[in-house]
């Protein structure tokens, strides 16, 4: 796997993850933290009714990566990677990183219908497994 460099974010950053939660919310009309339910809720609407709404993409992967934080306690970081810079969840100590704004725009790009609980499941596990076997 190409090599990846891992930086806290920035403060402009941080709020930029912070107006995306709270689009996030407004768009599903419920409080934060976002269930499962409300990010799947959200993810389904993009995915058949406003597939272009780049903000509304962004905001729903910020909301997925912050289920992922919520189960795990890992961090918000910004990844630098062979394909460019973007905002990540990383574990602690470990160079890797999950993508969840790529992740979700790839699937409303492709409109590929999603269970978003699993897929919070499989990346946590994909993750562990990851450093488990130091394959990464």
């Amino acid at each position: 796997m190409d090599s990846i460099q891992l930086r806290p974010l920035s403060d402009t950053e941080a709020k930029a993850l912070e107006d995306g939660l709270e689009l996030a919310a407004r768009l599903v009309g419920s409080k934060r933290p976002l269930s499962v339910e409300a990010v799947q809720h959200l993810y389904d609407v993009l995915r058949t009714d406003h597939p272009g709404y780049v903000e509304g993409q962004i905001a729903a992967g910020l909301s997925f990566g912050q289920l992922i934080v919520d189960k795990t306690g890992w961090q918000w970081m910004r990844v630098t990677d062979s394909y460019g810079e973007e905002t990540a969840v990383s574990p602690d100590g470990y160079e890797l990183a999950c993508y969840p704004i790529s992740m979700l725009q790839k699937r409303l790009k492709e409109g590929t219908i999603t269970d978003i609980a699993v897929l919070c499941e499989a990346t946590i596990a994909q993750i562990k497994d990851m450093i488990e076997s130091g394959d990464y």
